[in-house]
Formats: structure tokens, sequence, C-alpha cells
């Protein structure tokens, strides 16, 4: 058996930022002694667990053959060795058939800072920079991966994976990255970073060649793109719980230049200028929601910070936010700045504007910054928000019912205030309770006001137009206002 050990190294002082808790329409509690990474979700991690003493066994890898099992921790190392000496696992499978404790725990204090740093073994990513990066498919048969700490600003991407290539040579084929949960655990690193991966191939074409599909992470992630799942990539069906910071974009599910599907936010989300609950830069959200809390200073979202597409596919797709937005300045339930259509989409949240700002804050209860100018881009329409805003320096403050610019059809808006709002037709009509009754409303230049269409007397009839039976009430779930049928 070839066995090496891997060495330890010292954490710096990591994040210094201090985040408030949610309102009252927040159904996550974003208090700052929360520290992510310590709960397993149901149904994941049975069966054994090995603690990695930082030792590297190849000895289970045959060339011969196409379907790889890891039965310890030192085995999951091993998969890192060969991959980074040129092993590419093209068309086969590698499966982990046991839970992982790199670390025997790692501290956080209540900043996010690590407090054991001293103690920590690091982990080397799998994939070092191409041409050495993963191609094959890697089931975690649900295993949970913990303690696992990286700390390298000199690498271009990190995560439990570095890289994750086209799956064969002629670009017909998938890698896959699934099933798989990362928690307790610390990444950081220079350009890209996620709890499973760091940057996933051919992430800017609308054929995508690798995929994370059925994880999650509840864990800490810094880089300057930075995601609870992947730094950049074509993610579904997974989910985050815990602390992301992007020096540029930060997301829960993705820092940017990415398709996310069918996944969903529950952690604690900051970006200096891009921040979304599901993805810093996106380029294509479809079915996903958000319940955690973001803060920024520019473009700071509920779903995606910034917004655009591939094809012509949406932007941002039956999706909806409920959890708290605070930044300085275009904080948007949906979308801050978008390059594409927003589809029947929800917002239900609180905003805090984190004073003193450089300039009036901008308020909007779906999105942004539209592109403005081109017919197929920048088009909001079939979507609801509801707004409350509590600033106590409300000359700071304008705020907007749906948008900043583009163009809308068919969007409503409810919205309460302790601050100066400036609603300049940016919307067709409002309702007043979730009794839903529609009412017109066109403020600022009648050009913008659309009206009520066919003569619905309710936001549920209104919306179900355009998406017949997309849309439902539910007495118990959303306060009774209308929220998306999945």
């Amino acid at each position: 058996m070839k066995k090496s050990t891997w060495q330890h190294r010292i954490l710096p002082i990591a994040i210094i930022l201090c985040f408030a808790a949610c309102g009252k329409e927040s159904e996550y509690n974003s208090d700052i002694s929360t520290v992510p990474g310590t709960e397993i979700e149901p149904g994941w991690g049975a069966g054994k667990t090995d603690v990695w003493d930082g030792s590297s066994d190849i000895s289970w890898y045959d060339p011969t053959l196409n379907l790889f099992q890891l039965h310890s921790a030192a085995q999951l190392a091993g998969l890192a060795e060969l991959v980074n000496a040129g092993t590419n696992f093209r068309n086969k499978t590698v499966t982990l058939e046991v839970n992982v404790k790199m670390n025997e725990e790692i501290s956080f204090d209540k900043n996010h800072n690590i407090t054991n740093s001293n103690s920590l073994r690091e982990w080397t990513p799998i994939g070092n920079g191409y041409p050495n990066i993963f191609n094959g498919t890697f089931d975690g048969k649900k295993h949970i991966i913990s303690g696992m700490y990286i700390n390298n600003k000199q690498e271009y991407a990190v995560g439990l994976f570095s890289q994750i290539g086209k799956g064969s040579e002629n670009k017909t084929g998938t890698s896959v990255v699934k099933n798989i949960g990362i928690v307790n655990s610390f990444i950081s690193g220079r350009e890209y970073a996620g709890a499973i991966a760091g940057y996933l191939s051919e992430n800017y074409s609308p054929t995508w060649k690798s995929l994370v599909s059925d994880c999650y992470s509840d864990c800490t992630v810094k880089a300057k793109y930075a995601g609870g799942i992947a730094g950049c990539g074509k993610i579904e069906r997974c989910f985050n719980k815990g602390y992301v910071e992007g020096e540029e974009s930060a997301g829960g599910i993705v820092g940017t230049g990415s398709t996310i599907e069918k996944s969903y936010n529950k952690g604690l989300i900051y970006g200096k200028t891009y921040s979304g609950e599901i993805a810093g830069q996106s380029q294509g959200v479809n079915d996903c929601y958000n319940l955690g809390a973001v803060t920024g200073n520019n473009y700071c979202a509920g779903i995606s910070g910034f917004a655009s597409h591939l094809s012509d596919s949406p932007a941002i797709a039956f999706c909806y936010n409920k959890g708290l937005i605070k930044g300085k300045n275009i904080l948007c339930g949906i979308a801050g700045k978008y390059y594409g259509n927003i589809v029947s989409c929800y917002s239900y949240c609180d905003f805090e504007i984190d004073l003193p700002v450089p300039y009036r804050t901008k308020i909007c209860g779906i999105a942004g910054v539209g592109h403005e100018g081109l017919t197929t881009y920048g088009k909001v329409y079939n979507s609801y928000s509801i707004v409350s805003c509590n600033t106590y320096n409300y000359k700071e403050v304008e705020g907007h019912a749906i948008k900043l610019t583009g163009t809308y059809t068919n969007c409503y808006s409810k919205y309460h205030a302790n601050a100066q709002w400036n609603n300049n037709g940016w919307c067709a009509a409002t309702f007043k309770d979730n009794s839903g009754v529609l009412s017109l409303w066109n403020w600022g230049d009648p050009g913008f006001g659309q009206g009520i269409p066919n003569g619905c007397e309710t936001l549920i009839e209104a919306l179900n137009i355009y998406n017949p039976g997309r849309w439902k009430i539910d007495a118990d779930e959303n306060d009774g206002y209308p929220v998306l049928a999945r």
C-alpha cells in the first residue's frame, strides 16, 4: 500500500463580517451566533465514518477497471493523488462507501473565524489544474465529509474537487459529481471556491459538460467567486446552509457564471459587488428558492445579484425569495441586475439598509437594473412582490415597487415601509392584503400602467393567466398569498 502524509497548515484571521437577524417575513434565523457546519440532514451520513490520518492509499486503483469503490478516508485521498498525477478517470465511476472525517473538529467563533487552526490537517483538492482534472463520475451515495480544511490563496480553484472537466474526448460525455454532503468545513481559495468543487468546465456553453447534482453544503466558503456548492458550474438539486463570502461575487449555490435548477439556500451570504442567495452571477436560474439572508455593497438580491441567460432561456424563472436582504445600494427581491427575462417569480421579504450609504439606496421588490433597448432582454412578467423596509434614515432611501429599468407585464406589488418611496409607475396594479383583490395603480408616467388582464379580480387569477395551474394558494403557506405549485 502506497501512503504519503500531507502537511499541516495555519489559517490566518478570517471573516469579520457581522450580520443582522432576519425580519419577521424570513423563515431562517440569520443571527451571527448560528455558526454553520454542525447539522447533518436526515437521510444523509448513514453507516461507518472513517477518520483520516493524513495518508493516501492508491492500492485500489486498477487501470483496466471502470468502477471503483472507496472504503476509507485514505482511499479518498488516493483519488486526489491519482488525479493530481494525471489519471483523469474519464468514462470511469468512483463511489464513496463511507463517511469521512478529515479533522476531528473545526471550531468557529461567532464571526466565522476558526479558533483551532493550529491543529488542522489540510485537504489537497482532487485535481490541481488542467490537464490534471477529474473527468469521470463520482457518486458519494449520500455520505458526509466533515472537517475539510482548505486555506490556499495561491490556488485558482478549491473544494473537495478543484476542477471538473468534460466527460469524454469528443465532448459528448458529461462529468458528474453527485450525492455528497460537506459539513463543519472551511474552504478558502484565490479565484473560485465551493464546498463540492471550485470550477466546472464548459461553463459558458449552452451544452454543459460537467455537473454537480444532489449535494449539500453546511460550511464556510471564501474566494473571489465563492459558492456554497461550487465557485462556477452547472448545478442541479443542491442546497446550502452555510456561510459564503465572495470578494467579487457570492452565492448560496454558486459564485458566478452558472446555470442552477431545483436548488435552494438557507445560508448567510456576503458579496462585495454581486451577491445573491442562489448565485452571485448566473446564466439561468430555474425552480429555486431562498430562505436565508444576504448582505453586500451593490446588486444584492434574493436570487441572483446579476442574472443573464444562455440561448433563449429566461434569466430567472419560477423562483421565490423569503429572506432578509441587507446592503448599501440596489437591493432587490429577485435580481439586482438582469440581462434576460424574469418569469413567474415572487419575493416576500424584509430589506435593511446598511447605513451610512455613499449615495441614495435603491430598493426594488423584484429586479433592479435591466438591459434596455433590446427586445429580448430586460423583461419581467407575471411576478409579484411584498416588500418591507425599515430604516431610520429615510432621506437615503428610495423604493421601487417592482424595478428600476426594463419592461414588465402583469406584475403586482404590495409594500409597506418606514422610508421614502418613489414608485415612478413601475407597477400595473396592486393588492392590499392576502385576499389578493387587485386595484389599478398607475403612478408617474401613464404609459407604464397596463391595467389588470382579462378583467381578473384577484392576484391568483391574474398570475395563472400566463401560467395556468402553476400558481396556487394554500392557507397555511406564505400567509395565504400565491405560491408556485411544484
